[in-house]
This record gives structure tokens, C-alpha cells and sequence, in this order.
């Protein structure tokens, strides 16, 4: 039976909408979801993407239920694809209305004769082993322009509540720490990789009342829950700890 079973990945993907999401995702309310995400997308990355044109080559990687490719087709980009591996994920993206394609991403990159400006993967590496990872880097790096940008949202092994999300999916295999997501990009032939802590939320709001909550109430929530964890590792000794917030935003440059 065991040999049958050699990876519950591929299993778990064939129903990753119907089976996963719909435990973490109301898909009859998913444009507010994409709303929140192109909010967040707009505080953290402009910085890193405002040099690109409009109708620059973009790939989503594991693209989900679509909610970067809404982001950055709001964000005024044209010509995004997305490509996942799960027929479900995939189905969802078109009834959206989303350029997207179902194969598996290292099929895809391997096969792939474009090169991209930039291709992103959010919420993705978890899903790899360490090697598998060093492989997708690999491929990634291959299909760049030679100005190209490579982003991941990665969760962070050093905030101690990423270990929920390490759990939660039965899909995931891999946990990474500021030092070891650069690791990997550095060891697959990046030449700079920039490792910074973001939050999980934006706090750019439509509802001014909601702005004002986030700011007023959430921000400084957030901040001393950093603190207090910053603290901890201090009274063990471990001051070289800096990045703690749950989320990484890793960029390779090529």
C-alpha cells in the first residue's frame, strides 16, 4: 500500500479547491479576499516592481485561487499567467477570468522557451522539499530576462506561530529561516538576494474606519507581539534573530 501512496501531494491537489480551501476561504466572498490582497501587495512589493512596464512578462507560480494574479492585473499589468498544478485551482482562475495554465511547474519551466521579467511564487516553496526547492530555483533562474526579478512570500521559521502553518497542510514539506531561504537562491546561481520581514496585513484600507483600526490598533498589537517574541530569544542567548515577522518577502535578482 505504501508503494502506492509515494507522494500525498499529487492526491491531495486534485481536490485542493473542494477539499483544502474551503476551509480557510469563503469563495462566494473571494473578491473582498483579492481586494485584501492587492491592498497588501500594493504596500509591500511597489518598491521592488515599479520598474517594470505595464506589459512586462509575469508568471504566478502555483497560482491558487488566483488572488495575485488579480493584484497585479489591478496594479494596471496585462500579461500575467498563472500556472498551477491543480485541476480545481486552475478551473477557479478561469471562471475569474484569469490567463491560467494546469501543469506541474517543474514540467512547465523545464519545457518553458519564454523568459519572464518577473515570476512570483507565493505561498508555494512550503510545499517542496529543500532539494525540490533548489531545483524549482534553478529552473526559475533559467527562465528570467537578464534583468529579471524572482519574489517568494515565504513563511518564517523564526516566528514560533509559522509552526500552525507548517502543519496545516498536509501538502507542506519545508520551513525556511532568513538565513537558509538565501541559502538556497544563492547556492541555485542568484547573484543578490534581499530577505525582509513583512506583515501579514496592509494597513491601506477604502473604510476609513478600518484604515484607522489597523493603524491605531492592529500596527502596535503586531509590533509588540515582535517584541515580546524578540525578547525570548534574547533570554536564550540568540541576539543574531532580527527578522520575526511571520512572513518573509524573499527577491532574487539574476
Amino acid at each position: 500500500m505504501t508503494k502506492m501512496v509515494k507522494d500525498i501531494r499529487k492526491i491531495a491537489y486534485e481536490r485542493y479547491v473542494s477539499k483544502h480551501f474551503t476551509s480557510f476561504h469563503n469563495l462566494d466572498m473571494i473578491r473582498i479576499e483579492y481586494e485584501k490582497t492587492y491592498l497588501w501587495v500594493k504596500e509591500h512589493l511597489l518598491r521592488f516592481i515599479n520598474h517594470l512596464k505595464k506589459h512586462s512578462k509575469i508568471l504566478d507560480i502555483g497560482c491558487g485561487l488566483g488572488h495575485h494574479i488579480y493584484a497585479f492585473k489591478k496594479l494596471g499589468f496585462s500579461n500575467v499567467l498563472g500556472v498551477d498544478i491543480s485541476p480545481e485551482c486552475v478551473e477557479f482562475c478561469k471562471q475569474q477570468g484569469f490567463n491560467v495554465v494546469q501543469a506541474d511547474i517543474f514540467d512547465f519551466l523545464s519545457d518553458c522557451e519564454e523568459k519572464f521579467d518577473l515570476i512570483i511564487a507565493f505561498d508555494f516553496i512550503e510545499h517542496l522539499t529543500v532539494e525540490e526547492g533548489y531545483l524549482l530555483a534553478k529552473l526559475i533562474l533559467r527562465c528570467l530576462n537578464p534583468t529579471g526579478l524572482f519574489i517568494m512570500n515565504v513563511p518564517n521559521a523564526n516566528n514560533i506561530l509559522k509552526l500552525r502553518e507548517r502543519y496545516m497542510d498536509i501538502t507542506h514539506k519545508t520551513i525556511y529561516t532568513p538565513e537558509s531561504i538565501k541559502e538556497l537562491l544563492l547556492l541555485a546561481g542568484f547573484k543578490r538576494v534581499i530577505v525582509i520581514g513583512v506583515k501579514p496585513f496592509s494597513t491601506m484600507d477604502t473604510n476609513i474606519y478600518r484604515k484607522l483600526f489597523k493603524k491605531m490598533i492592529a500596527l502596535p498589537i503586531y509590533r509588540i507581539s515582535l517584541l515580546i517574541l524578540k525578547l525570548l530569544y534574547h533570554s536564550t542567548g540568540m541576539f543574531d534573530v532580527t527578522i520575526l515577522d511571520p512572513k518573509m518577502l524573499v527577491v532574487g535578482e539574476k
